[in-house]
């Protein structure tokens, strides 16, 4: 069974720096990259500095973790006047050694430069991404992560080294999974073993045995299970691994790699190597590089995701010896012949050094495919080496917008896809279709997580769930996460957060960094759309403000409980309604409906389902008419044109026969897409759509680029002309919640849950996920573990802020109210 595990650290094969901007209390510490072999922790920048700016300087913000970014913000106009006015123009501070905060940047008319992207990403952060082959497949255990009777754990499974071979310590049973690029009619292992207490050991794939061997005394050696007539497919396997016990002794064994062959090696075995010896840093001349290494006739072949038909693999091989040596780079594609892209041979004698490789346009588009790295000859003594290979897809070009004087976000709770621009007159939010006339319409936005608290926290830290960790109720926000509303304050700017949902109230650590923080709570007899009050009171105290203004606003939208009264309800469609839901305990009604024991008995009446959509609607109406005054409001004050204006919902409701609005959605579709609208300064692009899936990672990064700030790293910059449509389709979607994932990638979507199987199916001719294709698309399937496993593991080690103290009865009151609370 393959169990999902979030325990396994990524690794970079890169290291670079980015310029940060943060108060000084949260300056990021320097970090060293290792200087030999890749650790299982994920690799961070090597340094993190940023000098200190003056109103003459650039400027530089990176656009995303894997294209750097640099945004230039001008203040002609300003400097102008300042020189007119006789203004000493400004120094240039000297650079620090200690980040420092972001300084003022003022409120007018400037030009935000976007630099272009490289759009190059590794084939592999890992060797064990890869399949490694050597006379048949080999599988590392001390790069798999096991699962023993403990769970998903390294305790009681930990990886030593042994004469520079990494093995992996058994104390009891465990299993791991593993892929095979092709099908095998005949098995047979061999592998690589040391005795820690146990004599025997006994190998079984996917729950049949395939035999057992004595485990030999000494240093590390490799013994073999002779071929037995079982049959695996290609695609995704569980190998067991069965440990003796010695009387009054406790097992043990350490076992390096499995090799699976199709036939009996016998004396012709040649031993491959591990992942920890593939992977090396290498130094030819005044040249290092991090490198795969290969001995004769082993190969890595990479699962990849090809977006850009002009997608080419590139990457620098050097023979390490004295001997003579060749490497292959190979395409393979479901169902075609291998297609050979370059080869290059080393002679004896040949110049030390890294020699360019590059396949050339690959010609296929929207495609998982594999690349195979294969080194045909290597002499004795001597290894290929290849420093990590590169995916380059077609560069992105430089984008120039204008830089916002203010930025103003609208968050509604329990939108749906009936609230897109299209169809969201007609569903109680005319609003939502008006504003698309002047902003840029995101359709294939999605949420990272069905919590709106953890949505919140990204929109605010720019970090996704796996990091910030702010879901449940339990949780807070991690005080080392610095918040825009904190890179604001230190930039001179100011901030404010209104919320009408409890969810989201300052208790759980949201309201950091925002000089006023206001909570209208459902319990209280307050207008469910007070918070645009709230808002419109403050933005008129702070209209004379120099620096950036930023405030985000949380209104219930169409979750209950409903600010209606009842006598206004009973108007409300159905004629002759003699159902239970009334507007003010609509949330704990369905709450408990959901909190039924038997499934069958979890639904609700067709005259529930129309009253409820009718106070859905109602409650919109109301929020729709005070967003039009709100958005009138600023038009009238001159303070439209030039702010970024953001529209959206925060979770997605979801759609029967489920009932709505729960606080445990499953990460289906219909609760994690939600209307985004981004209205520019100066309405620019406005009318347009822009495809591609993002999240609110990406709508913190453009919300930071055009107030001057520094982007998530996690991010992508919205704005049309920055090509995020380009930049969005290499990389994959990936949302969580209590130990479940869905990943999405192109047309494929894999959903799991921590100790279960996951699922893959196509999303595009199947939304149902009816239909599983892990063992028909094993590639997909595999790339997209990979991904999953990558991104989760970036929060693996870090902190999960948790308050000991119970929350405040009127917190408690207002959840129990919203539906959230226990039941």
């Amino acid at each position: 069974m393959w169990t999902a595990s979030f325990s396994d650290a990524a690794r970079s094969g890169e290291s670079r720096s980015y310029p940060v901007t943060m108060p000084s209390r949260f300056a990021a510490a320097v970090q060293s990259e290792a200087s030999r072999r890749p650790s299982k922790s994920p690799r961070r920048p090597a340094s993190i500095l940023k000098p200190t700016l003056t109103s003459s300087d650039p400027m530089v913000l990176p656009r995303a973790s894997k294209s750097s970014t640099r945004i230039l913000g001008t203040a002609g106009l300003l400097l102008g006047a300042l020189f007119a006015l006789g203004c000493k123009s400004a120094e240039k501070a000297p650079a620090e050694t200690e980040p420092k905060p972001t300084p003022t940047v003022e409120a007018g008319p400037s030009e935000i430069r976007i630099a272009g992207s490289e759009q190059k990403h590794l084939l592999a952060e890992r060797a064990s991404d890869c399949s490694i082959i050597k006379q048949g497949f080999v599988v590392d255990l001390a790069a798999l992560e096991p699962r023993t009777a403990r769970g998903r754990s390294d305790e009681g499974a930990e990886v030593v080294t042994r004469a520079g071979r990494a093995l992996r310590r058994l104390k009891e049973t465990a299993e791991f999974e593993f892929w095979l690029p092709e099908a095998m009619p005949r098995v047979g292992a061999t592998l690589l073993v040391s005795n820690a207490g146990s004599d025997r050991i006994a190998l079984s794939v996917d729950g049949s045995r395939m035999g057992a061997v004595k485990v030999p005394d000494g240093p590390p050696r490799a013994v073999q299970i002779r071929t037995v007539p079982m049959a695996l497919s290609r695609g995704r396997h569980t190998l067991s691994v069965s440990l003796s016990r010695k009387k009054g002794a406790p097992p043990g064994v350490e076992i390096g790699w499995v090799r699976l062959a199709a036939e009996d090696l016998g004396g012709a075995s040649e031993e491959p190597l591990g992942a920890n010896e593939i992977e090396d840093e290498l130094t030819f001349g005044e040249a290092r590089r991090q490198a795969f290494v290969l001995r004769e006739g082993m190969a890595l072949r990479c699962p990849v995701w090809i977006a850009d038909p002009k997608a080419r693999i590139t990457t620098e091989a050097a023979m390490w010896g004295s001997g003579d040596g060749g490497v292959q780079m190979i395409l393979r594609r479901d169902g075609e012949s291998a297609r050979l892209l370059a080869e290059r041979t080393f002679e004896r004698g040949d110049k030390p050094g890294w020699t360019p490789i590059d396949s050339g346009a690959l010609g296929v588009s929207g495609e998982f495919v594999e690349i195979e790295l294969r080194a045909i000859r290597a002499g004795k003594g001597s290894r290929l080496a290849l420093s990590r290979p590169m995916v380059e897809a077609e560069p992105v070009a430089e984008a120039v917008a204008k830089r916002a004087a203010r930025a103003f976000v609208f968050v509604l709770g329990g939108l749906s896809s009936l609230h897109e621009p299209v169809s969201a007159a007609a569903n109680g939010l005319p609003v939502m279709s008006e504003l698309a006339g002047e902003a840029v319409s995101y359709p294939s936005y999605r949420t990272t997580t069905t919590s709106a608290r953890g949505v919140l926290a990204s929109l605010m830290t720019g970090a996704p769930p796996w990091i910030h960790r702010l879901i449940e109720n339990e949780d807070r926000l991690d005080q080392t996460l610095s918040t825009l509303a904190e890179q604001l304050s230190a930039a001179s700017g100011r901030a404010a957060f209104f919320t009408a949902v409890p969810t989201t109230f300052s208790a759980f650590g949201l309201g950091r960094g925002f000089e006023r923080t206001e909570e209208v709570s459902p319990t209280e007899d307050r207008p469910a759309d007070e918070p645009l009050t709230l808002f419109s009171k403050w933005l008129s105290e702070r209209s004379s403000q120099k620096g950036p203004l930023f405030a985000v606003v949380h209104l219930r939208g169409a979750h209950p409980p409903f600010d209606i009264s009842r006598e206004a309800a009973q108007l409300l469609p159905p004629p002759e309604y003699g159902g239970e839901l009334e507007p003010r305990r609509a949330a704990i009604q369905l709450a408990h409906i959901r909190a039924r024991r038997h499934r069958g008995d979890r639904v609700m009446p067709e005259d529930d389902w129309a009253r409820l959509l009718a106070m859905s609607n109602a409650a919109l109406r109301d929020h729709n008419r005070a967003l039009r005054e709100t958005f009138a409001a600023l038009r009238r004050q001159g303070l439209w044109d030039d702010s970024l204006i953001v529209l959206m919902g925060d979770v997605g409701s979801g759609l029967r026969p489920n009932i709505p609005f729960s606080e445990e959605a499953p990460l289906d579709p219909e609760y994690l897409s939600v209307p985004l609208l981004i209205k520019y300064p100066q309405s620019e692009f406005g009318g347009t759509q822009v495809k591609g899936l993002y999240g609110p990672e990406d709508v913190h990064a453009t919300i930071a680029a055009l107030l001057g700030q520094k982007p998530s790293d996690d991010g992508l910059v919205l704005l049309p002309s920055a090509r995020p449509d380009l930049l969005a389709r290499s990389r994959a979607h990936v949302a969580v919640r209590r130990g479940r994932y869905a990943t999405i990638l192109g047309p494929y979507r894999l959903t799991g849950e921590e100790g279960k199987e996951p699922r893959l199916c196509r999303r595009d001719w199947d939304p149902a996920c009816s239909q599983p294709r892990e063992k028909v698309d094993p590639l997909a399937a595999t790339l997209l573990w990979n991904w999953t496993r990558s991104a989760l593991a970036r929060g693996d080690g870090r902190p999960r802020p948790r308050s000991l103290e119970p929350l405040e009865t009127r917190v408690q009151n207002a959840l129990f109210v919203w539906g959230a609370g226990p039941i």
